[in-house]
């Protein structure tokens, strides 16, 4: 080197040898060399490399899947670390988890279409850019403790959400895992007991070998995808354990957002009420603007054509009410949603009945002998082709009470128009509480939601202040009054809009595609051509012999 340089040749240097996280960007390095009056700065020691490395900021991406989005989520995550000068190090299966969300039942095609997207996605990141590891690690002693597992006698539900590793609630994410496997809510342990084991040794390997990686790797912050997972779960509870700050991915509600929490679960009942109030408080937009943004999230819902989020009426015919409506009677639909999705959360809880289901029944119990009242039930479009208990149990409700009517999930039957119609909406999490809001209609709340505490809805105490409340109704036609009717929809409406964060090098072309986008080009994330006809000769040989 010379020892006289100009300032932009010292800059870019310093950028090669140096990257930002060590505070040396562009900007700076051109400072740094106005300062030095244009001076070359002496040669770096031997193991200035190593020191280096020993300076920048780690980030531990814990990635069991590949499925899209979510990969695409990572891998725009991974960009922006690397552009801001972080080490990367990913953590991926190799096919040594007994049981996951995209592959319940473990088998190898789609263990093999997993890996070779996994191995495209590396390629598109560069893999001379980060660190890739198998997640899978355990030792002798490990492997001995979830050896035990093979033979531990699991006699029910309660009995497995209570059992934990080193405090870490293996056996919770066991079950989470398995109710959203089956979509079932009541599961029959002795015919499922393969894989709620699978699921918890998924789990124990999770949390072994999530000690043994954060100790080698130290790293600031870890980076995972929905957190309630047998797979992800114990992770991170131990790099919480640990003080490691924690982010948690999710794909957003609306197109090209998603969304990301920090030490928290994305699914945290508080955590959710929480991003909803500063979103609404941090923006820097004037309320009638968030107002209008808020008021558009509330109208895609209810276009079923768009484009801007998933929507769930696609089947659904407007302003179409069942054949027996009728306006000369009290009629109250009621809402529900599906149970699987909060079985991880005690936050979820309902405070009134053990389930909605027994909510329903009663309900309906104690208004059987009522000749003007109808009601009906509105089954969640997400229970759509699902025949678990949830389903049957409703199906068979309407033969024990004739004042009701059951719409099925897949019905052409209006919601939002049904709702509008309606003396009285009852919902239990599903948002369609809060869309009633927009509606300027009140709804009744029987359970637990992120809007809860917004305003605009009635929440009974118990069931039997909700009783009174009808009953009072079918005197006066009058609900109990409520405030802030406006505020919460506005608010809801717009963190669901804007909440969360923009994805700057990936782009969602649908709900469940994705592609990724840098320095000008688009590139799709793909498995392998092999593994792809592999997976669709197996599943074409497993419908002809009916076997899973």
């Amino acid at each position: 080197f010379k020892n006289q340089v100009t300032p932009s040749i010292l800059a870019a240097v310093w950028r090669a040898s140096c990257p930002p996280i060590c505070f040396f960007n562009q900007d700076l390095a051109i400072l740094q060399a106005q300062k030095l009056g244009g001076k070359m700065p002496p040669r770096q020691p031997p193991g200035w490399t190593a020191l280096r490395c020993s300076i920048m900021k780690k980030v531990l991406f814990y990635s069991p899947l590949s499925y899209t989005p979510h990969w695409e989520i990572e891998l725009n995550l991974m960009e922006k670390y690397l552009r801001e000068g972080w080490r990367v190090v990913l953590l991926k299966c190799d096919a040594q988890l007994p049981a996951c969300l995209a592959n319940p039942y473990h088998t190898f095609t789609k263990c093999f279409e997993c890996k070779t997207r996994k191995k495209a996605g590396i390629e598109w990141i560069g893999k001379d850019r980060i660190t890739v590891k198998s997640l899978y690690k355990i030792t002798a002693e490990n492997q001995s403790e979830i050896d035990k597992l093979k033979t531990l006698q699991i006699d029910s539900i309660e009995q497995l959400k209570q059992i934990k590793i080193d405090n870490s609630d293996v056996g919770m994410a066991a079950v989470s895992s398995t109710f959203t496997s089956l979509r079932e809510s009541e599961i029959d342990v002795k015919k499922h007991e393969k894989l709620l084991r699978n699921y918890l040794m998924t789990a124990a390997i999770a949390h072994f070998s999530a000690i043994n990686h954060l100790d080698e790797e130290k790293p600031d912050e870890l980076v995972a995808f929905n957190g309630r997972i047998a797979s992800v779960r114990p992770v991170l509870r131990e790099a919480w354990k640990r003080g490691i700050t924690t982010f948690l991915h999710e794909s957003g509600k609306v197109s090209n957002r998603f969304f990301m929490v920090k030490n928290n679960f994305i699914h945290s009942l508080k955590g959710s009420q929480q991003m909803v109030e500063s979103a609404f408080e941090n923006s820097d937009l004037p309320l009638d603007e968030m107002k209008r943004l808020a008021a558009e999230w509330f109208e895609e819902r209810r276009d079923k054509d768009s484009k801007n989020q998933i929507v769930f009426i696609g089947q659904q015919e407007k302003k179409l009410l069942p054949e027996n409506f009728s306006t000369e009677n009290t009629n109250i639909v009621i809402f529900n949603s599906s149970e699987d999705e909060f079985v991880g959360f005690d936050e979820y809880k309902n405070l009134h009945y053990p389930n909605q289901n027994e909510g329903i029944r009663r309900m309906l119990a104690d208004f059987k002998d009522e000749p003007n009242l109808r009601f009906y039930v509105r089954i969640h479009p997400n229970l759509k082709n699902l025949q678990n208990s949830q389903v049957k149990f409703l199906a068979n409700l309407a033969s024990d009470f004739p004042n009701l009517t059951i719409i099925e999930p897949d019905s052409p039957i209006d919601s939002y128009h049904l709702l509008e119609m309606c003396d009285i909406p009852i919902a239990f999490v599903s948002t369609i509480g809060i869309e009633t809001v927009y509606a300027g209609k009140t709804p009744v709340l029987m359970g637990r939601a992120v809007y809860e505490n917004l305003g605009g809805i009635i929440k009974p105490k118990n069931h039997e202040e909700l009783v009174g409340m009808i009953k009072e109704y079918l005197k006066t036609k009058n609900l109990p009054a409520v405030g802030g009717a406006e505020q919460a929809w506005v608010k809801f409406g717009y963190f669901m809009k804007r909440g969360g964060y923009p994805l700057e090098f990936a782009e969602k072309d649908s709900w469940w595609n994705a592609k990724m986008k840098r320095d000008g080009r688009e590139t799709y994330i793909k498995p392998s051509l092999t593994s792809i006809l592999l997976n669709k000769i197996t599943k074409y040989a497993a419908k002809l012999t009916g076997k899973k």
